[in-house]
């Protein structure tokens, strides 16, 4: 049976692997600087190969990065115990970097926990040693109660998902606006205060994308709510 990683111990993970990434950006730049490129796209490209290259080897060859590792998960297909090949760790590695902590929006709400990269590359994210795992991180896959319930459509799924992104986006770029100070909305100044009611609406916007995606996915929120068969079929 398999043993799915929480969304805590993959946010970890994702943190871990974040600041050393940041560290060997900072390492390529100064290597690639002393090789005395003088194309400024050449360097730039070469770079970013060396940085984003990093993941899909270490999936590869060992099955996870360096903090899935230390987070004591790994990354494996959907459909064997195998690890990644080099072609889906990079097309997994590819997806997750424009998306960052966003592509696990869907963890907490799929059948087999899977992000939005896992859901692409075919690939799962479970417990290396389970046993040695807290029980209540020992995740097992979700089962939906077809047989009481008719879930909607994905593509519904999808379609009030967008639906409520836009309106998160729309009301988290327009409420700021009715707090901060002038100054700092034209520009000049920002207060301390300016700077935490920013910080306050990012993080506010970061967690209804979760929340919405979460409870989209799993047919309880309005427009696209999950209907009881039974319930139905005794009222008709």
């Amino acid at each position: 049976m398999d043993y799915f990683a929480p969304l805590s111990r993959r946010i970890k993970a994702l943190m871990i692997d974040g600041l050393l990434i940041a560290l060997w950006l900072f390492l390529a730049i100064l290597v690639v600087s002393k090789l005395g490129i003088n194309n400024s796209k050449l360097e730039s490209l070469l770079i970013l190969f060396v940085v984003v290259s990093i993941e899909p080897l270490l999936l590869s060859l060992t099955g996870s990065t360096v903090g899935q590792h230390l987070c004591g998960i790994r990354v494996r297909r959907i459909d064997s115990d195998k690890k990644l090949n080099i072609l889906l760790s990079t097309i997994r590695t590819l997806l997750k970097l424009p998306f960052g902590i966003l592509s696990l929006a869907t963890v907490s709400a799929s059948e087999r926990h899977q992000g939005i990269h896992d859901f692409i590359s075919r690939s799962i994210v479970v417990h290396k040693s389970p046993e040695s795992a807290p029980v209540g991180e020992r995740l097992k896959a979700r089962i939906k109660d077809t047989e009481n319930y008719r879930y909607p459509s994905v593509i519904r799924r999808v379609f009030v998902i967008f639906l409520y992104l836009l309106i998160s986006i729309i009301v988290v770029a327009i409420l700021p606006l009715l707090f901060i100070s002038e100054s700092c909305f034209e520009g000049h100044s920002c207060s301390d205060i300016d700077g935490v009611i920013n910080i306050g609406f990012s993080l506010l916007f970061y967690i209804s994308v979760f929340v919405i995606i979460a409870l989209a996915w799993q047919a309880r929120l309005w427009g696209c709510r999950k209907r009881a068969i039974k319930t139905e079929e005794g009222s008709s």
